[in-house]
């Protein structure tokens, strides 16, 4: 089961983007980094995400888990209208965490309910490649992000 947005994530992700976005640029120095997942590809990411990656968005048929993610895009465009800004938008897609919703459809929650049900952990022919980030790891690259 995915984790389902209300339509109240796009103005909670605007209203704090918006209070950050009015800040005087004429501060050196000053940086906005945002955290966010996946999201921002849609439901569908046939390949690693790269430059080219494609957002699939059935745009006449938006259901909750769509909003997140379009929640994201807005944002993430806004930033790149503002180039004056130092603004950094990082995307963890693999954000594994011990208070996570266990209910979410997340590869690493499918491996835990894997290893609790004592089941074998099946998936398709194609590799699967994961980078994960520890906190300290986390913390060196928000430092190279200042650097």
């Amino acid at each position: 089961m995915r984790r389902r947005f209300s339509p109240g994530i796009l103005y909670l992700t605007e209203t704090f983007d918006n209070i950050v976005l009015q800040f005087p640029t004429d501060r050196r120095g000053a940086l906005y980094i945002t955290f966010a997942t996946g999201a921002a590809y849609g439901k569908e990411l046939d390949e690693s995400a790269n430059d080219w990656a494609l957002t699939r968005l059935s745009i006449n048929h938006i259901i909750d888990e769509d909003y997140y993610g379009i929640a994201i895009i807005h944002a993430e465009a806004e930033h790149r209208a503002h180039k004056n800004m130092g603004i950094i938008d990082l995307r963890l897609f693999a954000n594994f965490r011990p208070f996570i919703d266990l209910n979410t459809k997340y590869l690493m929650n499918e491996v835990i309910h894997c290893l609790r049900k004592q089941r074998e952990f099946i998936t398709g022919p194609a590799n699967i490649f994961r980078d994960h980030l520890n906190p300290c790891d986390l913390v060196s690259f928000i430092t190279l992000c200042f650097d």
